[in-house]
């Protein structure tokens, strides 16, 4: 009984990090386009595109490892009296490729949001900015 209920909490917890990265990349690609006239005015101002991608993914990229060390550092106080157990066994590997893969997921919906907005139209964000 206590394997079922870990198993099916461990796919209720797979499925809501899915939900939240389809979240983040709707949220960075909407970001994104709105600021396509910044961007613009950035292009005009003569920065580069790539510039001007690299400084989307740097700041994106950044507010994402700082939640996901936020996050990092909450769980492990609220799970601190767990760990204290002599007869706990943590999957560190685990835990830890799971993290990887997190920000490795945000990073690329970064780099997707920095390309989507370098493709569009910029001179007519430029000239409603």
């Amino acid at each position: 009984v206590q394997n079922t209920y870990l198993a099916a909490f461990l796919a209720l917890g797979g499925l809501g990090m899915l939900l939240g990265t389809f979240g983040l990349v709707a949220v960075l690609l909407r970001g994104a386009l709105e600021r396509r006239g910044e961007f613009a005015m950035l292009l005009a101002l003569g920065f580069g595109p790539g510039d001007v991608s690299r400084l989307l993914v740097w700041e994106n990229g950044g507010l994402l490892l700082v939640g996901l060390a936020c996050g990092l550092g909450c769980g492990l106080v609220a799970v601190a009296p767990a760990l204290a157990a002599v007869e706990t066994r943590v999957p560190w590997a685990t835990l830890g490729g799971l993290l990887a893969g997190m920000a490795a997921l945000g990073l690329a919906a970064c780099v997707a949001a920095a390309r989507a907005t370098e493709r569009g139209p910029l001179l007519t964000a430029l000239r409603e900015e």
